[in-house]
């Protein structure tokens, strides 16, 4: 996502986990194969690969360091407080829990509004007012799932970019028909770690669309994992890496669960910022749009959607709600904001993307990026149907 997160968040680091052209993400945890690129090394940070090579990536190392120096002196000089540290609990094992010198008193960094100024601030995506989830079964959680198709995983990076840098991810467990899709800001620290470990956690959440505690609970979950993931290995955690988890990381998110209520398939989804789920209907020789959420329009994405955060609690005031009923062969797309974007500029492209498998789909994305009518952003896109 080429979106900005709050408080200029300026430092990241390459995470090594593969994409290619079909599917990478979480299924129920576990990472998909991949179709063109090995997942050997998925999650690890340029510290971890040195810790476990010996090699430094100094030309990157170094723009992380001038970053972060930048930022430091920017707080020495303007009073920013200094991070609150712990020390490692006794007990734990060695690399899980919290790292020695990480903070673990987040509630002073909360996420800032994003830079502007009072005569030409930045427009923000459009936040628009859903219907809540009325007339939802009160054992939502206890509904079956109907048999689902996912006719296609996808994700992709960046054009010019290499798969280890894809900051989408998704998770999808056909069992209770949940569906994720998150898409961490590329400006943030360790963002594609952030992105998989909510996709991750949200899947595996008991109901975090109609539960704001279960929500909760899975962002808590997704956090602690993030913290691990993105903590360089070794005795000391280097003051960039401190430095930078204090800071966070940010992602969009959306959730949606498919249920099967007597003769009716309902759906219901959640999202904060800009990743989107569209339904979409075979009618008179075409495929035509029934409803989107949460975005409606090409207009309504801008370069600050609301953001989840890694170091500080989901504000439920940027979580948005909608339901639907689906019919039969009605489809469902969930995709980051990219494609998403691209779709809503022209809806005729649904019947293009809606046929496409995944190496039609990466020479379209490849594409279109290239001639600019796509953000060249990473790319990712579920085609789901229910069978």
């Amino acid at each position: 996502m080429n979106a900005q997160p709050p408080n200029n968040q300026h430092s990241s680091l390459t995470q090594n986990t593969a994409t290619g052209g079909k599917p990478l993400g979480l299924r129920i945890g576990r990472l998909a194969p991949a179709a063109a690129v090995s997942v050997g090394g998925a999650f690890l940070t340029q510290s971890q690969v040195y810790a476990a090579t010996g090699k430094a990536l100094p030309i990157a190392a170094a723009g992380i360091g001038v970053a972060l120096i930048a930022d430091l002196l920017y707080d020495k000089l303007f009073g920013a407080p200094a991070p609150q540290t712990a020390q490692r609990p006794q007990g734990e094992q060695s690399g899980v829990g919290v790292p020695n010198s990480i903070p673990t008193d987040v509630s002073s960094f909360a996420p800032i509004a994003p830079p502007g100024d009072s005569t030409n601030p930045p427009a923000p995506a459009v936040r628009r007012v859903h219907q809540q989830l009325a007339k939802q079964p009160a054992n939502w959680t206890a509904l079956a799932a109907p048999k689902f198709d996912v006719a296609l995983s996808f994700t992709t990076s960046k054009v010019g970019s290499p798969a280890e840098e894809n900051e989408d991810a998704f998770a999808l467990d056909e069992t209770v028909g949940r569906f994720v899709v998150c898409d961490g800001a590329s400006s943030s620290f360790a963002s594609r770690q952030w992105s998989r470990s909510l996709a991750d956690a949200l899947c595996r959440a008991n109901d975090p669309i109609g539960n704001p505690a279960d929500r909760a609970e899975a962002h808590a979950s997704a956090a602690r994992l993030w913290r691990e993931l993105a903590t360089p290995s070794g005795d000391e955690t280097p003051w960039w890496a401190v430095e930078g988890i204090r800071k966070g990381a940010f992602a969009t998110a959306v959730v949606v669960d498919v249920k099967q209520s007597g003769s009716s398939t309902i759906w219901r989804a959640a999202a904060i910022g800009d990743s989107c789920l569209f339904q979409v209907r075979w009618k008179a020789g075409s495929w035509s749009l029934v409803t989107s959420f949460p975005m409606k329009e090409s207009g309504d994405f801008g370069s600050y959607p609301d953001l989840a955060h890694s170091s500080s609690a989901i504000n439920e005031t940027t979580v948005q709600t909608s339901s639907g009923e689906l019919r039969k062969d009605d489809r469902m797309i969930v995709a980051s904001d990219a494609v998403s974007e691209w779709i809503f500029d022209d809806l005729a492209r649904l019947n293009v993307i809606m046929a496409a498998n995944a190496e039609a789909l990466l020479r379209l994305a490849n594409a279109a990026r290239n001639d600019h009518s796509m953000v060249n952003d990473d790319v990712t896109f579920l085609h789901i149907l229910t069978v």
